[in-house]
């Protein structure tokens, strides 16, 4: 065999990879593109090849980058019922500055392994279709004027308030309108994570006219707040994250735990 021969196979072998991922890349880019809303919106998807083995479907990561944009739950499913004969090492997701379901979302990061999508529809019809997730580590930040924000646009209640979050507490102030009662509120509180989708207020401190309340003052305003945000219920998440922790700081709220990408019978419930 001449030295030229197996140069030439080594050309061809990556000319197919450097297609494939092409492929991979536009379809995937293509459709989780036209699921969001917004015209500012920027969506980019980036594959890396696990060396030649991306000839039959196995990529060693696949990251997709977005922000600006908006949608009303997670904008993809993974699809069992599907072939899973490709491969994706390790999927990432990167997305900041949107708006999910009302409420201003500064950052969703996610590292997730071991997920399959399939192959032939990719590569036959360049269609991207998840089939498989894998369960990995992510976090979901919202800053103080966006829970502000998302407070007064989700609650009735609430008029107007205005939030400060640091050294662990949250600080809720506004004017509340209960029909048979109205005034000034303020929360001081911990938060925490509840059945793994609802945040709430932990131990609150409640003022009314900037006098402390009792028992029954406090139950009306948390009865309304319980929960204060439900990534399921509220935000449409189907599940996709567990959260673990909660941090409160410097103005952010980030919440922290085990993320996958949610399954469509989930969605469905069937």
């Amino acid at each position: 065999m001449t030295p030229l021969i197996p140069a030439l196979l080594i050309g061809l072998g990556g000319t197919i990879v450097s297609r494939e991922i092409e492929t991979l890349e536009h379809a995937a880019e293509t459709q989780l593109a036209a699921r969001l809303a917004g015209q500012q919106k920027v969506v980019q998807v980036n594959a890396r090849p696990a060396g030649f083995g991306v000839i039959w479907g196995e990529v060693s990561e696949l990251d997709i980058s977005a922000h600006s944009f908006e949608v009303d739950q997670i904008p993809f499913f993974a699809e069992p019922t599907y072939s899973q004969a490709g491969k994706i090492k390790k999927l990432t997701m990167n997305l900041r500055e949107f708006n999910l379901a009302g409420l201003e979302v500064a950052s969703l990061n996610a590292t997730i392994p071991d997920c399959r999508y399939d192959f032939a529809a990719a590569r036959d019809h360049k269609l991207f279709r998840l089939t498989r997730s894998g369960a990995g580590t992510g976090s979901v930040s919202v800053t103080q004027d966006a829970l502000a924000d998302y407070l007064v646009s989700r609650y009735k209640e609430i008029e107007r308030a205005t939030v400060k979050i640091e050294k662990d507490h949250a600080w809720v102030e506004g004017y509340v309108n209960l029909g048979f009662f109205k005034s000034e509120f303020a929360v001081v509180s911990k938060l925490a994570a509840r059945n793994g989708s609802e945040i709430v207020f932990d131990n609150p401190k409640i003022y009314f006219d900037w006098i402390r309340t009792d028992e029954i003052g406090t139950r009306a305003i948390t009865s309304f707040l319980d929960p204060i945000i439900d990534l399921n219920d509220d935000l449409g998440l189907f599940g996709a994250m567990d959260i673990q922790t909660l941090t409160l700081e410097s103005g952010l709220l980030t919440a922290s735990g085990t993320v996958s990408v949610p399954s469509a019978v989930s969605r469905t419930g069937s």
